[in-house]
């Protein structure tokens, strides 16, 4: 399993799709996810950042 970190610059915007969109073009056979934690910074009474840490299972051919 590798961990990853996904980051929307808005809150409408999923960041976990952003972060398995971006790894999946870059590494084959993703297996599967885990939602390790969600979190964003606070400013002006708002939620200015989602940020979603996950771990993706790869799946390793032979």
């Amino acid at each position: 399993m590798v961990e990853f970190v996904g980051a929307s610059p808005t809150v409408s915007e999923d960041p976990s799709r952003n972060a398995i969109a971006q790894t999946a073009a870059a590494l084959r056979h993703l297996d599967g996810v885990e939602l390790v934690a969600a979190r964003g910074p606070i400013e002006g009474g708002k939620v200015a950042q989602r940020l979603s840490r996950l771990k993706l299972g790869i799946r390793i051919e032979p």
